[in-house]
């Protein structure tokens, strides 16, 4: 019989229903390291003996409730899971968290202090109380916020952004949420999204003459232009707006904030 390796064993252990979902990805990124260095350090070892004790627990555990009967799971644990699978889709972290309240109900657990603060959360997000508010109050300025993000680059909140942009069901997580819309840039966007644009398409403007508009658009200075489009705010300042325009004898257009532009004298 062939000696089992490393990887043969994470490999079980990675597709073992005993495990729960946190367990079966730890053990998952123990086997990606082990196929990349052909080995493992002795504190990652130590933890493939102790995910198969792990999963040796739960296997009886498992077998001692299916001898007693089936065991009822919670139906807001199934209600819950169906609308993070509809507005998240697979992979996310409240789907994986909620998988295992499942599988720990399915087995007689009770939910620690600490699960249950957690799922308090996550049940807050997906019922009515804070879905109803965050599409009557927040969505379509959090579109606005996020567009911002996401035109800017800004390597934050990255998976709530693409939620918010990508899906009229989304509703993110209310803290979270809330941590993003309510900071100072945020704050700002929205304060400068509210303010009607200082310029209308096809209007002459030219660039204010400051140093810091020399500094930037030193070969535009003195030249007039008209607006082709006035577009989002792209910066969280006063003036922030941005507009493409074309300048006099240049062949192509240019996005310049609101705040570096004024009426042609």
């Amino acid at each position: 019989m062939a000696r089992l390796t490393l990887g043969d064993r994470l490999n079980t252990l990675v597709n073992d229903e005993n495990l729960d979902s946190g367990s079966r990805k730890f053990a998952g990124n123990l086997l990606t390291y082990y196929l990349r260095k052909k080995s493992l350090t002795r504190g990652r070892r130590d933890w493939v003996d102790k995910l198969e004790l792990r999963a040796r627990e739960q296997a009886k555990e498992a077998a001692e409730f299916a001898a007693a009967g089936p065991v009822e799971i919670p139906a807001e644990f199934v209600t819950i899971r169906e609308r993070i699978l509809s507005t998240e889709g697979e992979g996310s972290w409240s789907l994986g968290f909620v998988d295992s309240l499942i599988g720990q109900a399915k087995r007689g657990r009770a939910l620690s202090e600490k699960q249950r603060s957690a799922w308090n959360n996550i049940k807050e997000q997906y019922t009515g109380s804070w879905s109803e508010e965050y599409r009557t109050t927040y969505q379509e300025q959090a579109k606005q916020v996020a567009a911002f993000y996401r035109a800017a680059k800004l390597p934050y909140w990255e998976s709530m952004i693409d939620g918010i942009l990508s899906s009229e069901e989304y509703v993110p997580r209310r803290q979270q949420f809330l941590k993003m819309f309510s900071n100072r840039y945020a704050q700002r966007v929205l304060e400068q999204t509210g303010i009607d644009p200082a310029f209308t398409v096809r209007q002459n403007v030219q660039l204010r003459s400051n140093a810091t508009t020399r500094s930037k658009y030193r070969v535009h200075m003195g030249k007039k232009a008209f607006v082709l489009a006035v577009g989002d705010v792209v910066e969280a300042v006063k003036g922030g707006r941005g507009y493409t325009v074309l300048f006099a004898g240049d062949p192509r257009p240019v996005v310049i904030q609101e705040r570096y532009l004024m009426k042609v004298r």
